[in-house]
């Protein structure tokens, strides 16, 4: 900028006086003077909430990144129960469905019926339905984990996204988005009969008795505009997904030649038949 004409100065200004300037950017300069200058600044930390969170959660890091993967893992869509890294439900099978090969990754549900097939049916649409609670949850955890330690420092939010990137945590999301995506945002693993707040009121009104699945009691579900079925639990999960996934690897050329390698263009591509400017985005 030495010697250069007046009106280059005045222009270099304005650029920077309106480039936008992440806070990321920002706390990283901030950060390399506070190395610098060892003795003469000093770091005012604000102990907020998140701070809070994470200096409890610093010491065990990875063990606990390395169990939520697990948990995706156990859930993930081509696994069997006899091969899940982690059995969540092996604990609370019942003696009845403990030698069922179909019912062996299921919880036991309140015997409403004296049918064998109705029981068998409710407990196998549980398997899934469970899973894709899990799915629901560990996806929540981690994508909030990462907006709010993101806001908080940025150096804690690259520490999180390496322990999830060690863990193989971009091949397993590819694996979840590698499935039949428009099956999976309209699966059908759900009883409304048997949902919160449709049983408790049944087992109220009649007389401690839960509800016997039937014709009109088992179809439901939530519609779109053109009427078309969804499930709202399975279109959230894929959209944490792939916001983890994006923000894993944005701005990140070794992570995005991981995708290269794990040939995630064909997936993602399949991935955008769901219609929604959520999940594109």
């Amino acid at each position: 900028m030495f010697a250069l004409p007046i009106p280059i100065h005045r222009s270099v200004e304005t650029l920077r006086k309106h480039l936008y300037t992440s806070i990321g950017e920002l706390q990283a300069t901030q950060d390399e003077d506070y190395n610098r200058y060892l003795f003469s600044r000093k770091e005012e930390i604000e102990m907020n909430g998140v701070e809070e969170l994470y200096r409890l959660l610093l010491p065990n890091l990875c063990q606990y990144v390395v169990a939520l993967l697990k948990v995706l893992l156990a859930a993930a869509p081509s696994n069997k129960a006899k091969n899940d890294a982690l059995n969540i439900l092996v604990d609370v099978l019942t003696p009845e469905t403990d030698g069922s090969d179909v019912l062996s990754n299921s919880i036991s549900l309140d015997h409403s019926t004296s049918s064998p097939l109705e029981e068998s049916v409710r407990l196998a649409i549980d398997i899934n339905r469970h899973k894709e609670i899990m799915v629901k949850a560990t996806s929540s955890i981690l994508l909030l984990l990462m907006k709010h330690l993101r806001l908080n420092h940025i150096y804690q939010f690259e520490y999180l996204c390496q322990h999830i990137v060690y863990g193989n945590g971009i091949p397993l999301l590819l694996k979840f988005l590698d499935q039949n995506m428009t099956r999976y945002v309209q699966s059908r693993y759900e009883i409304h009969a048997y949902n919160y707040p449709q049983a408790p009121l049944h087992f109220v009104r009649n007389r401690d008795e839960w509800p016997v699945l039937n014709s009109e009691n088992v179809e439901s579900g939530e519609l779109d505009r053109r009427g078309m079925y969804y499930m709202w639990r399975n279109m959230f999960s894929s959209i944490n997904l792939i916001r983890v996934l994006n923000k894993l690897v944005k701005g990140k050329q070794s992570r995005v030649m991981m995708l290269m390698v794990f040939k995630s263009a064909p997936i993602l591509k399949r991935s955008l038949k769901i219609r929604l400017g959520l999940f594109q985005f």
